[in-house]
């Protein structure tokens, strides 16, 4: 964001002089994903798919990020490999994906 500095000097005998300017950050650093390992799992006996649950987070120099993983965790995986697709994005809007998989197993 932008900021207004105000700058003021005064000097022994009380006389002041002052200047204003602008400070503007931007932030373009995308933010990092903690992400599992590809995850390997199992079926129950006749069931086509397993519920699945895994951890993500993401840290970043503004505190407001957003991750969102497809499909999420605690969703039922059929069974063979899918992909999970990972995105984080921050306030400023920088992104970053990371993939990982999951196997379910008969």
């Amino acid at each position: 964001g932008t900021t207004i500095v105000t700058s003021t000097a005064t000097d022994a005998a009380g006389n002041q002089s002052s200047c204003r300017f602008t400070v503007t950050g931007f932030d373009n650093q995308p933010p990092s994903i903690t992400y599992p390992a590809n995850i390997v799992t199992f079926a129950d006996p006749g069931v086509p798919s397993a519920l699945v649950n895994f951890n993500v987070a993401a840290i970043d120099n503004c505190p407001s990020v957003t991750i969102v993983a497809n499909p999420a965790s605690g969703s039922n995986f059929p069974i063979g490999t899918t992909p999970v697709t990972l995105t984080a994005t921050d306030g400023a809007g920088n992104t970053t994906s990371y993939r990982f998989t999951v196997t379910v197993k008969p």
